[in-house]
């Protein structure tokens, strides 16, 4: 995935995340943003836990109090990204960009 998302792209993919999440993975389907383009989107609170973000662009995106547990964010950029109070436990950042991130 290479393409810009709408706020309508990235709510459904949220809900249909959420319902894997929820159901067990029974239902709905994991989040996959590999090379997804998202900077600048707010995120804040968003649960991506299992998701797999990988070369994601997610340059100055909001993932505050975001959980990324067990997120798969090899390679992804994540520079001048706003992650104060995300949960990262388990995330696979190897080769993430951090550069400017705010984690504090």
């Amino acid at each position: 995935m290479s393409t810009r998302m709408t706020r309508r792209d990235i709510d459904e993919l949220l809900h249909q995340h959420n319902l894997w999440i929820d159901s067990g993975e029974a239902r709905g389907k994991r989040a996959h943003l590999a090379g997804a383009h998202l900077a600048g989107a707010h995120l804040a609170g968003a649960n991506l836990g299992g998701a797999n973000l990988e070369r994601a662009h997610l340059a100055g995106a909001n993932l505050e109090r975001a959980n990324l547990e067990r997120a798969h964010l090899a390679g992804a950029y994540l520079g001048g990204a706003h992650l104060a109070g995300a949960h990262l436990a388990g995330a696979n950042l190897g080769g993430a960009n951090l550069e400017r991130a705010h984690l504090a």
